[in-house]
């Protein structure tokens, strides 16, 4: 059996790193993981998929203080891959890269600041700074999922929490 090219092998090691920032920031944020892969599909490398409530845009006319911070959770999610792919790797990022998740990142904050595109990108640039932080916090975190997806393509929301509680016992969500 042939061995992946290093091009390959970086490919790969770039996209568990992003779909670990993703997975972490959605377990410390409490949004719970249903999965996360690394295997590539239509037009993903990969994906993390929370159990996270769907907001729906008709909800967030009148937003409530919850609903606004689950809008938070989600766009500090959507911003977490591709910062933890450049901490990982900064040459590994194209510009086509986490093209959806900054997509997904401006239209949560557009709910928030009603469509005022200034304020959506103040926003995304203060809750990307918060990302940053959290993503440095937890980095062995990152580092471990990252690691056990190059090992096995896929994790259960079970495989992830077991790991982070190994690296954190006290870690609690």
């Amino acid at each position: 059996m042939a061995r992946p090219s290093k091009a390959k092998t970086a490919k790969r090691a770039a996209t568990a790193y992003h779909e670990a920032g993703h997975t972490v920031a959605a377990f410390v944020q409490g949004m719970g993981i249903h999965h996360v892969t690394i295997i590539p599909f239509a037009v993903y490398d990969g994906l993390t998929r929370t159990h996270a409530p769907g907001i729906k845009r008709l909800d967030c006319e009148k937003l409530s203080p919850r609903r606004a911070e689950r809008i938070r959770k989600q766009t500090r999610f959507s911003l977490a891959g591709d910062i933890a792919q450049r901490r990982f790797n900064p040459r590994s990022v194209r510009s086509r890269h986490a093209e959806k998740d900054r997509h997904n990142a401006l239209e949560w904050t557009e709910l928030l600041t009603h469509g005022d595109t200034d304020e959506a990108a103040s926003l995304i640039e203060s809750l990307g700074s918060e990302t940053e932080k959290l993503i440095d916090t937890h980095w062995p975190e990152v580092t471990a999922i990252a690691e056990a997806l190059m090992q096995r393509d896929t994790l259960i929301g079970s495989e992830v929490r077991a790991i982070i509680e190994r690296l954190a016992p006290d870690f609690t969500t």
